[in-house]
């Protein structure tokens, strides 16, 4: 009587040990399928967030002084999400960059990335829609007004 419980017993734990196996190698196995049909985050961003790059395309302004009273304009020309440009106005120093490339955060916001030599995303930017209004926000907007991420950002045309 023994033998056969102490068979059963073991029958019943090899039958476990095989299933938690073929579990964990189909559960490997379908994140492999997953891994494989991913994407690029610009990708899956466009495709679930159909984004309309018509609405994106114009020319943008913003300018404020700091405490000192030294002026920084930012003019950003958008001619389509893969050729930005952009001219900052240092309080005389100027600076240009060109066939910028954006990346897309969500459908009301981008990512622009004029300058990646700059430490602590000081070449980076930020403009988001809200209905017809735009703001540009960024570590450099935040430095030439502390306290305040995030600024009215002007559409020209």
């Amino acid at each position: 009587m023994k033998n056969k419980l102490s068979v059963i017993i073991v029958t019943f734990l090899v039958l476990v040990s095989c299933q938690r196996r073929e579990t964990k190698a189909s559960s490997k196995e379908n994140l492999n399928q997953v891994d494989s049909k991913k994407t690029s985050p610009i990708e899956n961003t466009q495709s679930s967030q159909k984004i309309n790059e018509s609405e994106w395309q114009g020319t943008y302004h913003f300018e404020t002084s700091n405490r000192d009273e030294a002026k920084t304009a930012f003019n950003v020309v958008i001619k389509s999400l893969d050729n930005i440009s952009i001219h900052i106005d240092d309080d005389g120093d100027q600076e240009n960059y060109s066939n910028i490339k954006a990346e897309i955060i969500n459908k009301d916001k981008i990512k622009i990335i004029y300058n990646a030599s700059f430490k602590d995303d000081m070449g980076t930017i930020y403009i988001e829609k809200s209905d017809d209004d735009f703001y540009i926000s960024g570590n450099p907007i935040y430095f030439i007004n502390p306290g305040n991420n995030e600024m009215p950002l002007n559409k020209i045309k």
